[in-house]
This record gives C-alpha cells, structure tokens and sequence, in this order.
C-alpha cells in the first residue's frame, strides 16, 4: 500500500497534464486514506495521522469534494474510536454536508450514518434519529453500479449495526438489542471484524440490562474474532469495553473475559 503510494507520489513531482494530475492526486488520496486506516487498525495512530495529512493534500489537488468527504468520514470514525466525540462530531457533518452536493446515494447514506453516530455519543438525540432517517432514505436511493471503486458496500446490514450502536448510546435499550440482533443475521455467520464490532455493542446493550453473563460472552466472542482476523484495533475495542463490568469483577464470567484478554497480548 505504500509502496504504490510512493510510485503515485514520484509521479505527481513531475509536470503532467492537468486531467491526469488529478487523476493521479485522486489515486494518491484514496490510497492514503486507505493506509491510514489499516495504521488505525494497526494502532499505529501517529502514522494514521501522518497519513490523513497527506489523504487531505491530495484530495484537494484532485478537485475531488466526494473522495474528500470519503476520506474525512473515516478520519472522523478514527477520532470517535479515540474518545474525540466532539472533532469526530465536526468531520462527520463537513463531510455529510460536502457529500449532499458531489457524492453518490451510497456516499451521502454512510456519512449520514457516521454523523449519527457522532451526534449519539454526546448525546444529542433528537439529531441523531434525523440523521438516521436521512441514512435511511438516501440509502433506499442507492444504486450500486453508481458508486465510485473507492466506495466499499454500505448496505442494509451495516445501517442496522450502526443504527443499533446509535440506540444503544441513546439508551434505547430495547431497540437497541432488536436491531443489533437484526444486523447481525443480516451479516451471517462469518466472522469478520464488522461482527466484531456488532458484538461488542451489543455486549454494551447487556451491561446495560445488567445481563453480565451475556455481555461478557459476547465481548469474548468478539475478541476471539479480533484476534483470529488480527485487528488490534478489535481487541483494543474489546479493552475498552472491559470498564463497563467493572461492577461485576468478582464474577467469573468476567475473570473468563480477563484471562481472554490477558492472552490477546
């Protein structure tokens, strides 16, 4: 990934026409992001963040305002992930609001979904619910064949995982269990780092309801996958989540969690 980077970088410091300046600025700033994402994974945040810096310079030599706001989405994940609700909050609606005017149904729906997302963690709920209806809406809009490459397939099964999250964090408890429970059918069974992430939300639901056995099996699971996909950022996901039961660590499903945990390195 960045050796391909290196390559686009070495052209774009010679004299190119200017179409195919952008085009390789487009390359160069998709690629970018991608590799700042795979050093968040990686939890290597200060080369995510070196390579933000170099995501954003390209995209604005691009002229591409739909691949910037594709990019700041995943910048403003990043900053939640990292308890920056408010700079999450901020990414999340420049992009949402740049992607109204340039970008795909697909595009507008997963950035409408980020913003409620970011509107959810500090709490701001009637915002969010609109901005869940907007990802809704937009998204019964999409057409696949629309979508730019660089757009990877938001559809039905990730907007109730994120819808589910969002209720979580509002309190709903009750549909917040449903509609995780929903997205993770819709997902199937295969264990990827998304039902990872759905699990541990829905662990964080079952906290919530004081089900500790629950939710500590739930964690467990998700760690199990974070660990056999090798996503750090899965288990630190994971480590996080452990604060929660802290009102049950005498138990020995959670003792089960920790000695997980302990092993995950």
């Amino acid at each position: 990934m960045t050796g391909h980077l290196q390559v686009v970088t070495l052209l774009l410091r010679g004299t190119q026409p200017l179409p195919l300046r952008r085009r390789l600025a487009a390359i160069a700033g998709e690629t970018a992001g991608h590799a700042a994402w795979l050093f968040h994974d990686l939890s290597d945040q200060h080369s995510a963040a070196r390579y933000y810096a170099v995501a954003d310079g390209a995209t604005r030599e691009a002229g591409d305002p739909a691949l910037d706001a594709y990019v700041r989405g995943f910048r403003s994940l990043v900053m939640s992930s990292q308890g920056q609700a408010r700079a999450a909050l901020g990414l999340a609606r420049d992009a949402a609001e740049t992607a109204q005017r340039s970008a795909t149904a697909t595009t507008r729906a997963w950035l409408a979904g980020l913003e409620a997302q970011a509107l959810a963690s500090v709490g701001d709920r009637t915002p969010c619910l609109d901005a869940l209806r907007r990802a809704d809406t937009a998204l019964g809009q999409a057409r696949r064949e629309e979508d730019p490459a660089w757009m990877y397939e938001f559809d039905h099964s990730r907007l109730l995982a994120l819808t589910g999250a969002c209720y979580g964090q509002l309190g709903k408890t009750a549909a917040a269990g449903q509609t995780l429970r929903e997205a993770l059918e819709a997902l199937g069974p295969k264990r990827t780092r998304r039902r990872a992430e759905v699990l541990v939300d829905l662990a964080r639901v079952h906290t919530q309801q004081q089900d500790v056995a629950e939710a500590a099996g739930l964690a467990g699971e998700a760690l199990e996958i974070a660990v056999e996909t090798g996503s750090p950022a899965g288990i630190q996901r994971v480590r996080r989540f452990r604060p929660e039961l802290a009102r049950w660590n005498d138990t020995r499903v959670v003792a089960a969690l920790d000695e997980q945990l302990a092993n995950a390195g």
